[in-house]
Parts: C-alpha cells; structure tokens; sequence
C-alpha cells in the first residue's frame, strides 16, 4: 500500500515522530528548521486540502527503550495518523538488547492501530556510519530484521546526508554541527530524503504471533510522578518541566535517606529524569534486592541540563514488583550538589 492510500478522505492528519536528540533538533537555528517541521512544512504545500499536524517526541540521548515506555503517553494518545521511528544512533552499542524494545513499539502501535502506518529512519553519525549500501552497520540490519517482519519500509537518510558530506571532501561540519546533529542544511537534506521516498515506499501490516525478539512488553507504562498524591518526606514537586515534554513536571529531593517506592507489573523498569550539574546519586533496590548507585549527572553536565533516561532493569519474572530509591549522600566529584530529579517512572 502506498502512502496515499491513507491520505484519502482526509481533511487532517497527525504526523509523529519517535526518537532522540536528531528528531528533538538539536543543532538546527529554530525548531522550524529540524526535519520534522520541515515535513510537515512541505506536505502542507504539497497537499494544502488536508492539515498536517506534527507530533515532535524527540528527546535527546535517550534510546528506543524510553521510546516505547513514552509511546503511548506522548504519541499514541494524541491519535497519529503515521509513526516514524529513529533511533538508529541511539541505540548503537546495545544494538540486541535495544532490538526488543524497538519490537515493543512496533507491537504495542500496532495494537493499539493495527493499520496504523510506521517508518524507520536511519540518520547520519561520523562515528558509526557503514558507507558501504550494501553492506549496512550493525544497527541498522538489526533494526531491519524488525521492520521486515512487520512489513515497515525504512528510510536511510544518512546515506544522502554522507554523500553530500563527501562532496565536500569529507568535512562534516559543512552539513553537521558535531558530526552527528545536522545544522539547518543537514535538517534539509534529511526532509529532502524523506520526502523523496515517502511516496515511493510501500506498507504492509505484517503482526508474528510472537515477538521474533522472543521478549514481549505488553503493557509499557509511564507513570507520572507529579500525579503522585502524596509525596513522601524530603520530597517536592517542582515548578519546572522537562525540555521535551513540557506538559511532566519532575519531584526532587537533595536529602540523603529520602526515598521513594513505586510498585509495578511486568518484566523491565527505568526512570525518566532531570541531568542537570547539581545531580546526586540514589540507591535503587527491586524486591529489597539492592541494584546499586544510578547518577543524576554525567560527563556532559557541566555544560547542559537536560532530560534524561535510566534503564534499571530488565528480565525479571513476570509479576508484581517493588522498586525504590533512596538520595544517597555520595556524589560525582564534579557535581555540584546531590539533587535526584524523576518526571516518571517506566515499567512493562
């Protein structure tokens, strides 16, 4: 099925799209610039009877297993009419481990609109790029096992974007900011991409009985934690959002000893959080099991607050579980303090 079958009939249509910092725009002069609202931008000339809409959920540095505990709660709930799909940077490294949760989002889409139409992007990066076509990077064959099996087209961006780069005698930084987040000429190349192979891809709506990952996430939630009635001793509820999704105010605490338990269902957990230079440490324990130190800074802190993403756990027995974390009195040696900041907890 082409893609203007399912333009047919409509007067409006939501375009959204999932991933990291390179769909958030990080690197472009004005948000109008990043590829996303470039393509919306170009559909709307293109087809100016129909209205599309953009649904940007990009958050940057996080991979596609935050992707699929945010999906339902800043895109599938806000009714899109297609999903495109990026985290082929992201995920490098855990290419295996991130496969399943980029199945759970294929899988948990479909359930929710088995007809609903999904893309895979794979965008540029200097350092993990294969420039051989035929002979793709790890990630990306991963990524296409996936999307073969459920009938999704894929889009390589990156490959235009290289060749462009190589025309100018391999200097990244005519095209790219870093390397990796396109500037404004690199957003365009990347729409240009899509644009070009939107209309020409083909859809299907393949669903295996079971997952070909062989690990299921029926239920991905994202608990908010402003949502919490009652907050325990040492906590608070700040007046401040995250960057990507404006709408999740985060708790914080800097007291050691303070802690906080959520209670879930399911087989994997993590945490949506605030990095920011004051971050402290916390001790996390799943079923009074102690899991060690996670951190509310890294490396980058110094010179950028943002949103952030701490995958705890994953493998448990399927049930219920306890998980709990405790602001610890340790702390980066270059941080400036020891704040624990969680918009939301994830489990499925």
């Amino acid at each position: 099925m082409k893609f203007e079958k399912f333009l047919e009939g409509k007067k409006e249509f939501r375009a959204a799209f999932l991933g990291g910092s390179i769909t958030e725009g990080v690197g472009c002069s004005t948000t109008s610039k990043r590829y996303t609202s470039q393509i919306v931008e170009r559909l709307n000339r293109r087809l100016p009877e129909i209205n599309f809409i953009e649904i940007n959920a990009g958050v940057g540095g996080t991979p596609s297993a935050l992707g699929l505990f945010r999906l339902d709660y800043e895109v599938l709930s806000k009714n899109p009419d297609i999903l495109f799909v990026e985290f082929a940077v992201n995920d490098t490294g855990a290419e295996v481990q991130m496969s399943r949760y980029l199945e759970g989002i294929v899988r948990n889409a479909r359930r929710r609109y088995p007809e609903l139409p999904i893309v895979f992007l794979y965008t540029y990066g200097a350092h993990i790029i294969n420039t051989t076509r035929e002979n793709p990077s790890f990630v990306i064959r991963e990524q296409t096992k996936v999307a073969d099996a459920y009938g999704i087209p894929h889009i390589n961006m990156g490959y235009d974007l290289y060749d462009k780069i190589m025309d100018y005698g391999g200097d990244n930084l005519v095209y790219t900011v870093d390397g990796g987040h396109p500037n404004d000429a690199g957003y365009s190349v990347y729409a240009d991409s899509i644009m070009r192979d939107l209309f020409r891809v083909d859809f299907s709506f393949e669903f295996p009985k079971d997952p070909i990952t062989n690990v299921e996430f029926p239920h991905p939630v994202l608990m908010p934690c402003m949502d919490i009635e009652k907050l325990p001793e040492g906590w608070g509820l700040s007046g401040r959002t995250l960057t990507a999704n404006q709408s999740l105010h985060y708790i914080f605490s800097d007291i050691p000893g303070a802690s906080i338990t959520f209670e879930f269902e399911g087989t994997a957990c993590g945490l949506y959080i605030r990095i920011e230079k004051d971050g402290g440490q916390a001790r996390v324990t799943i079923d009074g099991k102690d899991m060690g130190l996670i951190s509310f800074w890294d490396r980058f802190s110094p010179d950028l607050d943002r949103d952030g993403f701490l995958h705890i756990a994953e493998g448990l027995k399927y049930g219920k579980h306890t998980f709990t974390v405790t602001v610890s009195d340790e702390k980066k040696p270059l941080s400036e303090g020891h704040v624990a900041r969680i918009a939301a907890f994830l489990a499925g």
